[in-house]
């Protein structure tokens, strides 16, 4: 893309607006965009990317679903980070959110064997609630796991100013909260 209009849809679209609202740029890349966030002139993009045998490598299960973390500078694609998952395994994202020193939040949700953030998850039940954190240039930081009796969507993460989130989550059955810091202090 690089023009000003898009063809054969349907798809997603990111579209660049200067403070006037002038019309600055639009891509169309990969499957559904769930979230984006902005830091400067950085512009960070979480989605999902449907898995078939012809488009997955070896290093991809059978799985369904994939999650991934474009980073975009201006108009021109930097580079991308790729959540895997295991056999019929799937990964779900639903939003992305940033910090004031740049750290990415991502959260959704998981089925069966997957890979967040570099670290291997099993979901307790039908599906579980990861939060996982990447710094600016896209190295996973950590992830955390919520799981219930039920099942868990993870569906929003918010960032205050002062470095506090939340975690929005839509859940059946009883709910395991952690007593422990979800990620250690940076």
């Amino acid at each position: 893309v690089g023009t000003d209009s898009l063809m054969n849809g349907p798809s997603t679209y990111i579209a660049k607006y200067d403070a006037n609202g002038v019309f600055q740029w639009v891509r169309s890349d990969a499957k559904d965009i769930q979230g984006m966030a902005a830091n400067g002139t950085n512009l960070f993009v979480y989605g999902d990317l449907l898995l078939k045998s012809s488009y997955a490598d070896s290093s991809f299960g059978s799985g369904t679903n994939a999650s991934y973390l474009a980073k975009y500078l201006d108009s021109a694609f930097v580079k991308v980070y790729l959540d895997k998952p295991t056999a019929s395994a799937n990964i779900l994202p639903r939003d992305l959110s940033i910090d004031a020193n740049g750290n990415l939040y991502a959260t959704g949700f998981f089925t069966q064997s997957v890979t967040i953030a570099g670290q291997a998850l099993t979901a307790v039940n039908s599906t579980d609630t990861y939060l996982s954190r990447y710094d600016s240039n896209l190295q996973p930081l950590g992830v955390y796991q919520v799981n219930a009796t039920g099942f868990t969507n993870g569906l929003s993460v918010a960032i205050s100013s002062t470095g506090n989130y939340a975690l929005l989550v839509q859940y059946a059955g009883q709910v395991r909260f952690a007593v422990d810091t979800l990620f250690e202090a940076t």
